[in-house]
């Protein structure tokens, strides 16, 4: 049976942020449902393809998802929100080079593009996968998440992440 992970995301202010953030178990015990953008995936591939695409497209401020947990300021959640943005833009020019990056064909460069433009919740991937290790979740979540760090930024909230370990 595969190993599933998850992680969560969460827009705090600061009086909620918990005292310590070392493990998953530290956010997941504040985890509300529909206050959260929470993924899961097969064998990590979420936080995986996240690391590849920081790398390859020049977007370190992402690779926060590399950590087992970060906490990001306010101001520090608005650059990241601008990075991934910008990331979000360059996918939209070329969607075919994602698809090349992760080796993965079986999303049309139109369907990518059409999740691009959907108006997302910062809550939650747009789309539902068996294994969370598609394209079109990873740019799901990247749509998601971009909504999660605007709403964070014009809220004055903090950045809360935790991805659980096997």
């Amino acid at each position: 049976m595969a190993d599933y992970y998850v992680s969560i995301t969460m827009a705090l202010p600061r009086d909620e942020v918990p005292e310590r953030l070392a493990a998953f178990e530290d956010l997941s015990s504040i985890y509300r449902i529909g206050e959260a953008l929470d993924t899961w995936s097969r064998r990590n591939w979420l936080i995986y393809a996240v690391e590849l695409c920081s790398s390859h497209y020049g977007c370190p401020r992402l690779s926060y998802v590399s950590q087992l947990t970060a906490l990001l300021a306010p101001a520090e959640a608005n650059l990241v929100a601008q990075e991934l943005g910008n990331l979000l833009k360059t996918i939209e020019q070329d969607p075919g080079s994602l698809s090349k990056l992760l080796q993965q064909d079986a999303w049309s460069d139109q369907e990518l593009k059409d999740m691009l433009q959907v108006e997302a919740s910062p809550w939650g991937p747009l789309v539902e996968t068996d294994d969370g290790d598609e394209l079109i979740y990873l740019v799901s979540f990247f749509v998601s998440l971009l909504a999660l760090l605007k709403y964070a930024s014009t809220q004055n909230l903090y950045v809360a992440f935790a991805q659980s370990t096997p």
